[in-house]
Protein backbone atom coordinates (compact mmCIF):
# COMPACT_ATOMS: atom_id res chain seq x y z
CA UNK A 1 0.00 0.00 0.00
CA UNK A 2 2.78 2.20 0.86
CA UNK A 3 4.35 1.33 -1.99
CA UNK A 4 1.83 2.59 -4.37
CA UNK A 5 1.30 5.81 -3.13
CA UNK A 6 4.64 6.23 -3.75
CA UNK A 7 4.20 5.27 -7.24
CA UNK A 8 0.78 7.60 -7.33
CA UNK A 9 3.21 10.72 -5.93
CA UNK A 10 5.86 9.93 -8.39
CA UNK A 11 3.03 9.56 -11.25
CA UNK A 12 1.55 12.70 -10.15
CA UNK A 13 5.13 14.69 -9.51
CA UNK A 14 6.01 13.92 -13.19
CA UNK A 15 3.16 15.23 -14.82
CA UNK A 16 3.70 17.97 -13.24
CA UNK A 17 6.61 18.39 -14.09
CA UNK A 18 5.75 17.46 -17.29
CA UNK A 19 2.92 20.17 -17.68
CA UNK A 20 5.44 22.78 -16.47
CA UNK A 21 7.80 21.79 -18.61
CA UNK A 22 5.18 21.93 -21.50
CA UNK A 23 4.23 25.64 -20.37
CA UNK A 24 8.01 27.02 -20.13
CA UNK A 25 8.43 25.83 -24.03
CA UNK A 26 5.29 27.57 -24.90
CA UNK A 27 6.09 30.70 -23.47
CA UNK A 28 9.67 30.98 -24.33
CA UNK A 29 8.53 29.93 -27.66
CA UNK A 30 6.03 32.47 -27.43
CA UNK A 31 8.97 35.22 -25.95
CA UNK A 32 11.22 34.55 -28.55
CA UNK A 33 8.81 34.21 -31.90
CA UNK A 34 10.25 37.37 -34.34
CA UNK A 35 8.69 40.45 -34.72
CA UNK A 36 8.47 40.38 -38.86
CA UNK A 37 8.65 44.69 -38.18
CA UNK A 38 12.44 43.98 -37.17
CA UNK A 39 14.88 44.07 -39.14
CA UNK A 40 17.59 43.42 -36.93
CA UNK A 41 19.05 43.74 -33.34
CA UNK A 42 22.77 45.34 -33.17
CA UNK A 43 25.54 42.92 -32.53
CA UNK A 44 26.24 42.81 -29.20
CA UNK A 45 29.89 42.59 -29.58
CA UNK A 46 29.53 46.69 -30.11
CA UNK A 47 28.75 47.19 -26.78
CA UNK A 48 26.92 50.51 -25.71
CA UNK A 49 26.63 53.51 -28.55
CA UNK A 50 26.19 57.38 -27.69
CA UNK A 51 25.24 58.19 -31.28
CA UNK A 52 25.45 57.25 -34.58
CA UNK A 53 24.76 58.16 -38.75
CA UNK A 54 23.46 56.47 -41.78
CA UNK A 55 25.97 55.87 -44.78
CA UNK A 56 24.21 56.04 -48.31
CA UNK A 57 24.69 52.39 -48.93
CA UNK A 58 22.82 51.71 -45.90
CA UNK A 59 25.39 50.85 -42.96
CA UNK A 60 25.39 52.44 -39.67
CA UNK A 61 28.47 54.44 -38.52
CA UNK A 62 28.30 54.52 -34.49
CA UNK A 63 29.96 56.27 -31.92
CA UNK A 64 31.65 55.06 -27.85
CA UNK A 65 34.17 57.34 -25.92
CA UNK A 66 36.14 58.05 -28.89
CA UNK A 67 35.54 54.64 -31.32
CA UNK A 68 33.39 54.78 -34.23
CA UNK A 69 31.94 50.96 -35.34
CA UNK A 70 30.75 50.44 -38.91
CA UNK A 71 27.85 47.91 -38.72
CA UNK A 72 25.95 46.26 -41.39
CA UNK A 73 23.01 47.74 -42.53
CA UNK A 74 21.56 44.33 -43.57
CA UNK A 75 22.32 42.18 -40.38
CA UNK A 76 23.26 44.55 -37.51
CA UNK A 77 26.69 42.92 -37.48
CA UNK A 78 29.94 44.80 -36.33
CA UNK A 79 32.14 45.13 -39.67
CA UNK A 80 34.91 46.75 -37.86
CA UNK A 81 36.13 49.78 -35.60
CA UNK A 82 37.97 53.09 -36.23
CA UNK A 83 40.68 54.76 -34.40
CA UNK A 84 39.52 57.60 -31.54
CA UNK A 85 40.02 60.76 -33.16
CA UNK A 86 40.66 64.07 -31.60
CA UNK A 87 41.66 65.73 -27.99
CA UNK A 88 38.67 63.84 -25.87
CA UNK A 89 37.30 60.26 -25.52
CA UNK A 90 33.72 61.73 -26.37
CA UNK A 91 32.68 62.47 -29.57
CA UNK A 92 29.75 64.99 -29.98
CA UNK A 93 28.60 64.49 -33.15
CA UNK A 94 29.23 62.12 -36.32
CA UNK A 95 27.54 62.64 -40.23
CA UNK A 96 28.70 61.44 -43.56
CA UNK A 97 29.14 63.11 -46.64
CA UNK A 98 26.19 63.39 -49.66
CA UNK A 99 28.13 60.15 -51.43
CA UNK A 100 29.29 58.57 -48.65
CA UNK A 101 33.34 59.33 -49.14
CA UNK A 102 33.84 61.38 -45.91
CA UNK A 103 32.88 61.00 -42.49
CA UNK A 104 33.06 63.76 -39.86
CA UNK A 105 33.21 63.94 -36.36
CA UNK A 106 33.39 66.43 -33.78
CA UNK A 107 35.07 66.19 -30.12
CA UNK A 108 37.50 69.56 -29.25
CA UNK A 109 38.24 68.97 -32.69
CA UNK A 110 36.70 68.67 -35.96
CA UNK A 111 37.99 65.87 -37.38
CA UNK A 112 37.12 64.68 -41.41
CA UNK A 113 38.01 60.94 -42.51
CA UNK A 114 38.00 59.50 -45.37
CA UNK A 115 36.44 55.94 -44.94
CA UNK A 116 37.83 53.98 -47.38
CA UNK A 117 41.47 54.58 -46.81
CA UNK A 118 41.24 55.59 -42.80
CA UNK A 119 43.03 58.57 -43.52
CA UNK A 120 41.75 61.65 -41.58
CA UNK A 121 42.76 65.12 -40.63
CA UNK A 122 41.89 68.07 -37.98
CA UNK A 123 40.21 70.82 -39.87
CA UNK A 124 39.50 72.90 -36.76
CA UNK A 125 38.48 73.18 -33.16
CA UNK A 126 35.03 73.12 -32.76
CA UNK A 127 31.91 71.32 -32.41
CA UNK A 128 28.07 70.10 -33.91
CA UNK A 129 29.87 69.68 -37.70
CA UNK A 130 28.03 68.52 -40.38
CA UNK A 131 27.86 68.14 -44.00
CA UNK A 132 26.05 70.49 -46.30
CA UNK A 133 23.80 68.37 -48.92
CA UNK A 134 25.52 67.05 -52.21
CA UNK A 135 29.04 68.80 -51.64
CA UNK A 136 32.45 68.08 -49.49
CA UNK A 137 31.60 71.35 -47.61
CA UNK A 138 32.06 70.73 -43.78
CA UNK A 139 29.72 73.26 -40.81
CA UNK A 140 30.85 73.26 -37.51
CA UNK A 141 30.53 76.15 -34.70
CA UNK A 142 34.17 77.34 -34.04
CA UNK A 143 35.67 77.01 -30.79
CA UNK A 144 37.94 79.72 -29.60
CA UNK A 145 40.65 77.77 -27.53
CA UNK A 146 41.38 74.09 -27.63
CA UNK A 147 39.62 72.81 -25.04
CA UNK A 148 35.97 72.95 -26.04
CA UNK A 149 35.21 76.94 -24.69
CA UNK A 150 34.17 79.75 -26.19
CA UNK A 151 35.22 82.63 -24.66
CA UNK A 152 32.80 85.72 -24.73
CA UNK A 153 29.52 86.08 -26.19
CA UNK A 154 30.34 85.86 -29.85
CA UNK A 155 30.61 82.98 -31.37
CA UNK A 156 31.63 81.70 -35.43
CA UNK A 157 29.95 78.92 -37.70
CA UNK A 158 32.55 77.97 -40.11
CA UNK A 159 31.63 76.27 -43.60
CA UNK A 160 34.98 75.41 -45.01
CA UNK A 161 35.34 73.09 -48.49
CA UNK A 162 37.62 70.46 -47.23
CA UNK A 163 38.93 69.78 -51.31
CA UNK A 164 39.75 73.83 -51.56
CA UNK A 165 40.45 75.09 -48.43
CA UNK A 166 38.12 77.74 -48.82
CA UNK A 167 36.26 79.12 -45.38
CA UNK A 168 33.37 81.15 -44.70
CA UNK A 169 32.16 82.55 -41.49
CA UNK A 170 29.04 83.04 -40.08
CA UNK A 171 28.98 85.24 -36.68
CA UNK A 172 26.50 85.05 -34.21
CA UNK A 173 25.82 86.48 -30.73
CA UNK A 174 24.72 83.56 -29.41
CA UNK A 175 26.86 80.09 -29.03
CA UNK A 176 25.45 77.86 -31.58
CA UNK A 177 24.65 74.46 -30.29
CA UNK A 178 23.07 72.53 -33.22
CA UNK A 179 22.98 73.53 -37.24
CA UNK A 180 20.98 71.84 -40.14
CA UNK A 181 20.63 72.11 -43.85
CA UNK A 182 17.69 71.43 -45.76
CA UNK A 183 17.84 68.62 -48.23
CA UNK A 184 18.21 70.94 -51.21
CA UNK A 185 21.19 73.36 -49.30
CA UNK A 186 19.12 76.60 -49.70
CA UNK A 187 18.72 76.84 -45.86
CA UNK A 188 20.56 76.75 -42.88
CA UNK A 189 18.75 76.52 -39.53
CA UNK A 190 20.74 77.05 -36.24
CA UNK A 191 19.97 76.87 -32.32
CA UNK A 192 21.78 78.76 -29.79
CA UNK A 193 21.87 80.32 -26.45
CA UNK A 194 23.32 83.47 -24.95
CA UNK A 195 23.94 84.97 -21.47
CA UNK A 196 23.07 88.33 -21.00
CA UNK A 197 24.74 91.32 -19.25
CA UNK A 198 22.08 90.30 -16.18
CA UNK A 199 22.92 86.97 -15.82
CA UNK A 200 20.14 85.87 -17.72
CA UNK A 201 19.78 83.60 -20.55
CA UNK A 202 17.77 83.21 -23.97
CA UNK A 203 17.56 80.51 -26.28
CA UNK A 204 16.97 81.30 -30.50
CA UNK A 205 15.96 79.18 -33.48
CA UNK A 206 17.14 80.83 -36.58
CA UNK A 207 16.90 80.14 -40.25
CA UNK A 208 19.61 81.41 -42.93
CA UNK A 209 20.12 81.63 -46.39
CA UNK A 210 22.87 79.17 -47.21
CA UNK A 211 24.28 80.75 -50.29
CA UNK A 212 24.35 84.38 -48.75
CA UNK A 213 24.77 83.37 -45.25
CA UNK A 214 22.40 86.31 -44.46
CA UNK A 215 19.70 85.50 -41.77
CA UNK A 216 16.08 85.21 -43.22
CA UNK A 217 14.54 85.10 -39.96
CA UNK A 218 14.79 84.75 -36.08
CA UNK A 219 11.96 81.86 -35.84
CA UNK A 220 11.50 81.69 -32.46
CA UNK A 221 13.05 83.89 -29.23
CA UNK A 222 12.85 82.10 -25.54
CA UNK A 223 13.38 84.82 -22.97
CA UNK A 224 15.18 83.49 -19.65
CA UNK A 225 15.61 80.10 -21.14
CA UNK A 226 18.77 78.39 -21.87
CA UNK A 227 17.31 75.76 -23.38
CA UNK A 228 19.13 72.58 -24.71
CA UNK A 229 18.36 71.50 -28.29
CA UNK A 230 18.75 68.10 -29.32
CA UNK A 231 18.20 67.95 -32.83
CA UNK A 232 17.03 69.98 -36.27
CA UNK A 233 15.67 68.41 -39.03
CA UNK A 234 14.33 69.56 -42.32
CA UNK A 235 11.60 67.86 -44.30
CA UNK A 236 12.70 65.89 -47.24
CA UNK A 237 10.67 68.28 -49.51
CA UNK A 238 12.11 71.36 -47.90
CA UNK A 239 8.97 72.66 -46.43
CA UNK A 240 9.19 72.23 -42.97
CA UNK A 241 11.78 72.43 -40.35
CA UNK A 242 11.63 70.69 -36.81
CA UNK A 243 13.65 71.74 -33.94
CA UNK A 244 13.73 69.50 -30.57
CA UNK A 245 14.53 70.34 -27.44
CA UNK A 246 13.70 71.41 -24.27
CA UNK A 247 10.80 73.06 -25.19
CA UNK A 248 9.64 70.07 -26.99
CA UNK A 249 8.98 69.57 -30.57
CA UNK A 250 8.29 72.83 -32.80
CA UNK A 251 8.06 72.27 -36.62
CA UNK A 252 7.98 75.45 -38.42
CA UNK A 253 6.24 75.99 -42.28
CA UNK A 254 9.39 77.45 -44.09
CA UNK A 255 7.44 79.33 -46.61
CA UNK A 256 5.40 81.23 -44.07
CA UNK A 257 7.60 81.11 -41.69
CA UNK A 258 5.66 80.38 -38.67
CA UNK A 259 4.92 77.69 -36.68
CA UNK A 260 3.07 74.20 -37.85
CA UNK A 261 2.50 72.33 -35.17
CA UNK A 262 4.50 72.03 -31.50
CA UNK A 263 4.03 69.09 -29.30
CA UNK A 264 5.31 69.67 -25.97
CA UNK A 265 7.21 66.66 -24.27
CA UNK A 266 4.53 64.95 -23.00
CA UNK A 267 1.79 65.42 -25.65
CA UNK A 268 2.33 61.54 -26.23
CA UNK A 269 1.92 60.43 -22.94
CA UNK A 270 5.60 60.28 -22.48
CA UNK A 271 8.10 62.37 -23.01
CA UNK A 272 9.63 62.66 -26.25
CA UNK A 273 13.56 61.36 -26.63
CA UNK A 274 14.33 62.21 -30.40
CA UNK A 275 12.55 62.46 -33.84
CA UNK A 276 13.08 61.70 -37.52
CA UNK A 277 11.06 62.45 -40.60
CA UNK A 278 9.65 59.83 -42.68
CA UNK A 279 9.20 61.27 -45.86
CA UNK A 280 7.18 64.62 -45.77
CA UNK A 281 3.81 63.52 -44.10
CA UNK A 282 4.86 61.62 -41.32
CA UNK A 283 7.17 61.78 -38.49
CA UNK A 284 8.67 59.63 -36.02
CA UNK A 285 8.17 59.73 -32.15
CA UNK A 286 10.91 58.11 -29.69
CA UNK A 287 10.40 58.12 -26.05
CA UNK A 288 9.75 54.63 -24.19
CA UNK A 289 7.69 54.06 -27.28
CA UNK A 290 8.74 54.30 -31.24
CA UNK A 291 5.56 55.61 -32.57
CA UNK A 292 4.38 56.93 -36.40
CA UNK A 293 2.65 60.29 -35.93
CA UNK A 294 0.84 61.53 -39.46
CA UNK A 295 1.38 65.33 -38.44
CA UNK A 296 -1.40 66.83 -40.75
CA UNK A 297 -4.22 65.42 -38.68
CA UNK A 298 -2.09 63.57 -35.20
CA UNK A 299 -3.13 59.73 -36.61
CA UNK A 300 -0.79 57.52 -34.26
CA UNK A 301 0.58 54.09 -34.45
CA UNK A 302 2.76 52.85 -31.57
CA UNK A 303 5.67 50.38 -32.63
CA UNK A 304 7.53 49.50 -29.90
CA UNK A 305 8.19 49.52 -26.22
CA UNK A 306 11.59 49.83 -24.94
CA UNK A 307 12.53 48.71 -21.52
CA UNK A 308 13.67 52.55 -20.79
CA UNK A 309 13.49 55.66 -22.47
CA UNK A 310 15.04 55.18 -26.02
CA UNK A 311 16.96 58.39 -27.60
CA UNK A 312 18.40 57.32 -30.91
CA UNK A 313 16.06 57.35 -34.24
CA UNK A 314 16.98 58.30 -37.71
CA UNK A 315 15.73 56.48 -41.34
CA UNK A 316 17.87 55.22 -44.21
CA UNK A 317 17.86 57.44 -47.51
CA UNK A 318 14.90 56.27 -49.08
CA UNK A 319 12.57 56.01 -45.86
CA UNK A 320 12.57 52.02 -45.93
CA UNK A 321 14.17 51.70 -42.59
CA UNK A 322 13.45 53.19 -39.01
CA UNK A 323 16.29 53.07 -36.44
CA UNK A 324 15.82 53.13 -33.22
CA UNK A 325 17.14 52.40 -29.67
CA UNK A 326 18.80 52.92 -26.46
CA UNK A 327 22.19 52.72 -27.05
CA UNK A 328 22.39 50.64 -24.36
CA UNK A 329 23.49 46.80 -25.01
CA UNK A 330 20.75 44.37 -26.06
CA UNK A 331 18.88 46.97 -27.85
CA UNK A 332 21.42 49.80 -28.61
CA UNK A 333 19.87 49.54 -32.15
CA UNK A 334 16.85 48.71 -33.39
CA UNK A 335 15.76 48.40 -37.79
CA UNK A 336 12.36 48.33 -38.57
CA UNK A 337 10.99 47.78 -41.47
CA UNK A 338 8.68 50.65 -42.58
CA UNK A 339 6.96 49.17 -45.38
CA UNK A 340 6.00 46.03 -42.93
CA UNK A 341 4.69 48.52 -40.62
CA UNK A 342 2.75 50.26 -42.71
CA UNK A 343 1.48 47.36 -44.59
CA UNK A 344 0.10 46.17 -40.69
CA UNK A 345 -1.89 49.24 -40.67
CA UNK A 346 -3.23 49.37 -44.08
CA UNK A 347 -7.15 49.75 -43.01
CA UNK A 348 -5.88 52.54 -41.35
CA UNK A 349 -6.82 56.15 -42.16
CA UNK A 350 -2.73 56.98 -42.22
CA UNK A 351 -3.14 55.62 -45.81
CA UNK A 352 -5.37 58.51 -46.85
CA UNK A 353 -5.10 61.89 -48.10
CA UNK A 354 -2.37 61.06 -51.04
CA UNK A 355 -0.45 64.57 -51.18
CA UNK A 356 0.89 65.61 -54.85
CA UNK A 357 3.41 68.40 -55.52
CA UNK A 358 5.26 68.95 -58.93
CA UNK A 359 8.21 70.66 -59.40
CA UNK A 360 11.43 70.79 -61.45
CA UNK A 361 10.19 68.17 -63.65
CA UNK A 362 9.03 66.19 -60.86
CA UNK A 363 6.34 64.30 -59.41
CA UNK A 364 6.53 64.02 -55.81
CA UNK A 365 3.97 61.81 -53.99
CA UNK A 366 3.23 61.54 -50.38
CA UNK A 367 0.66 60.63 -48.03
CA UNK A 368 0.97 57.43 -49.66
CA UNK A 369 1.92 53.98 -47.84
CA UNK A 370 2.49 51.63 -51.01
CA UNK A 371 2.48 47.82 -49.79
CA UNK A 372 3.70 46.09 -53.19
CA UNK A 373 7.31 47.05 -54.87
CA UNK A 374 5.96 48.16 -58.25
CA UNK A 375 2.99 50.55 -58.50
CA UNK A 376 1.04 51.09 -61.86
CA UNK A 377 1.11 55.06 -62.99
CA UNK A 378 -0.97 56.50 -65.13
CA UNK A 379 -1.35 59.97 -66.03
CA UNK A 380 -4.00 61.69 -67.30
CA UNK A 381 -4.57 65.33 -68.91
CA UNK A 382 -8.06 67.04 -67.83
CA UNK A 383 -9.60 65.97 -70.88
CA UNK A 384 -8.53 62.33 -70.25
CA UNK A 385 -6.25 62.14 -72.33
CA UNK A 386 -3.56 59.99 -71.35
CA UNK A 387 0.06 61.34 -70.69
CA UNK A 388 2.57 58.83 -69.08
CA UNK A 389 2.07 55.35 -68.12
CA UNK A 390 5.10 53.70 -66.09
CA UNK A 391 5.87 50.82 -63.77
CA UNK A 392 7.46 52.47 -60.58
CA UNK A 393 9.42 50.49 -58.42
CA UNK A 394 9.00 51.61 -54.76
CA UNK A 395 11.80 53.02 -52.70
CA UNK A 396 10.37 53.42 -49.21
CA UNK A 397 7.33 55.46 -48.39
CA UNK A 398 7.69 58.32 -51.01
CA UNK A 399 7.19 58.71 -54.99
CA UNK A 400 9.38 60.92 -56.91
CA UNK A 401 8.16 60.51 -60.71
CA UNK A 402 10.18 62.45 -63.26
CA UNK A 403 7.80 64.00 -65.62
CA UNK A 404 8.15 67.00 -68.11
CA UNK A 405 4.23 68.26 -67.79
CA UNK A 406 3.08 71.53 -69.59
CA UNK A 407 1.08 73.82 -67.15
CA UNK A 408 -2.36 72.44 -66.96
CA UNK A 409 -4.77 70.34 -64.25
CA UNK A 410 -4.05 66.41 -64.31
CA UNK A 411 -5.37 63.39 -63.04
CA UNK A 412 -3.30 60.30 -61.44
CA UNK A 413 -4.32 56.62 -60.96
CA UNK A 414 -1.81 54.69 -58.62
CA UNK A 415 -2.75 51.30 -58.75
CA UNK A 416 -1.36 48.75 -56.00
CA UNK A 417 -1.70 45.46 -56.42
CA UNK A 418 -5.82 45.38 -55.67
CA UNK A 419 -5.75 48.64 -54.48
CA UNK A 420 -6.07 51.83 -56.73
CA UNK A 421 -6.05 55.45 -55.62
CA UNK A 422 -6.88 58.50 -57.59
CA UNK A 423 -6.46 62.13 -57.52
CA UNK A 424 -5.65 65.43 -59.02
CA UNK A 425 -2.50 67.50 -59.33
CA UNK A 426 -1.55 70.99 -60.93
CA UNK A 427 1.34 72.27 -63.08
CA UNK A 428 1.71 75.90 -62.45
CA UNK A 429 5.25 76.33 -63.90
Amino acid sequence: MKQQKTRRANTLFTLAALVVVLMCNLYVGRAIEPDPRVLWVADSALGRVDGFAVHPNGNIFSHRNGIVSEIDGKTGKLIRTLPAFGYKTKINSIDIAYDGKFMVTSTDGVIVTELVSGIFQNIGNGNEAVFLPNSYKVAFRANKTHYGIVSGHDSSIVILDIESGERRYVKTEEMITKIAFSPDGRFMATAGSREKNDGSFYTTLKLWDTTTLTLIKELVRYENQNYQIAKIQFSPDNNLVAFFGDMGLTIFDIEKLNIFKHYTNSSFGLDISRFTFIGSEYIGIQSEKTSILRFSNDTRIDIYEFPTRAFMMETNKNNSILYAGTGYLGNSIIAFDLKQIFSDVKDSNLQLNIQTKYHDGVLNITGFVPINDTLAIEIFDINGKIMNRIEQQVNGIELRIPIVLPIGIYLLNLKDGNKEYSTKFMVTE
